[in-house]
């Protein structure tokens, strides 16, 4: 019995959340299109990586969280599924990158880089960091991961389902209100808003030599 509920309570976690990452994807991919954004081959390969979103988007193969008890971001999981930036990153030459960066910290916060292979692909990529922070999302705890203490079974999963519904609630009150990034983190019961790139500055150069 409750391994049928553990089940359909996973199930039910994963059709909500793989919901919520495709809107974030959708409205941070449309936000980056009407974007200021730099010319010349970082103009092509902006491009690039924004139909590569809207690709992984549509595939809807994300990340699953089955170790952390918060909501973390993964480059990627234990199944390979990557997130959308080491995906983006993957796909551009940049899998060396994900890898090193995989191996030093596999649930880093992009706008907290302040170096690194993984940094340097982003220079390249046509985004700014704080625009690869923007497409970074994190990944919810597993429904029945166990609790640290002794607990009622049936108590502790209704309860982790009443948190979840009240995080679909709170993204569907929110979801004209606030923007793409810190509506996301609002639905995901986060309190990270307003977090900015703590690495190098945000200016990606040109091939004619201006910033942005």
């Amino acid at each position: 019995m409750m391994e049928r509920i553990e089940r359909t309570l996973r199930q039910a976690k994963s059709k909500l959340e793989r919901g919520m990452l495709r809107e974030h994807f959708r409205i941070v991919e449309a936000e980056l299109r009407a974007a200021p954004g730099p010319s010349g081959a970082l103009a092509a390969e902006r491009l690039k990586n924004l139909d590569r979103l809207r690709a992984y988007r549509e595939a809807g193969r994300f990340p699953s969280n089955r170790t952390k008890a918060g909501w973390t971001p993964f480059l990627r999981d234990g199944a390979g599924a990557s997130c959308a930036v080491a995906l983006l990153a993957e796909a551009s030459g940049g899998r060396a990158a994900v890898d090193a960066m995989r191996a030093a910290d596999n649930h880093a916060w992009i706008a907290d880089l302040k170096g690194g292979s993984l940094l340097d692909w982003i220079e390249r990529s046509g985004l700014t960091q704080r625009e690869a922070a923007r497409i970074q999302a994190p990944y919810g705890p597993d429904l029945v991961m166990l609790p640290p203490a002794i607990y009622f079974e049936t108590a502790w999963l209704a309860l982790q389902a009443v948190a979840w519904l009240g995080a679909a609630a709170i993204h569907v009150l929110t979801v004209r209100s606030f923007s793409a990034a810190r509506r996301f983190r609002v639905a995901a019961g986060l309190a990270i808003a307003g977090r900015e790139p703590a690495g190098r500055r945000e200016v990606v150069s040109t091939s004619t030599g201006t910033g942005r």
